[in-house]
């Protein structure tokens, strides 16, 4: 077993490693902080397939995307995030998204999601969510945040 796996290892390295012919996908990604008043925040990266699919023909290619906005507090401790991911189409003239899809969830007991929704129209896609704070079982604070992407005619966010 250990000849084998001496000998595989380094086949597959060559393969992989000097083979140009496979695709290798790596993602772009860019990050902003919003702060708000209370010294919370939010943190937002956005995450781009780099190498862009041919899946529906010659002239037409699609990305996916996501974007996803972390609030933390003002000690800087995460409590929930909401996400967007959205695929687009675009063909160097026009761009259009075809489908979008919303994710939410909480790091803390005391936050908790309570409405999350997602939206396309035309080149663009959005995600909301809506997180309260409970203090003693009762609502004591509301944060909604909507993330949203565009996609020009070149698959550019």
């Amino acid at each position: 077993m250990k000849r084998i796996k001496h000998i595989i290892v380094p086949v597959l390295c060559r393969i992989f490693v000097f083979n140009p012919l496979l695709p290798i996908h790596a993602q772009e990604t860019a990050a902003e902080i919003e702060y708000l008043s209370d010294g919370s925040y939010y943190l937002t990266e956005i995450q781009v397939d780099s190498v862009p699919s041919a899946r529906l023909s010659a002239a037409n290619r699609t990305r996916t995307v996501s974007k996803t906005a972390r609030y933390f507090s003002s000690s800087g401790n995460v409590l929930w995030y909401v996400k967007l991911t959205a695929t687009f189409t675009y063909n160097g003239t026009t761009s259009s998204c075809i489908s979008a899809y919303a994710t939410a969830d909480s790091y803390s007991s005391s936050w908790k999601i309570s409405r999350k929704s997602a939206s396309k129209t035309g080149n663009k896609a959005a995600a909301t969510a809506a997180a309260t704070q409970y203090t003693k079982s009762k609502p004591a604070r509301l944060r909604t945040k909507t993330v949203t992407l565009t996609c020009d005619k070149n698959g550019r966010f």
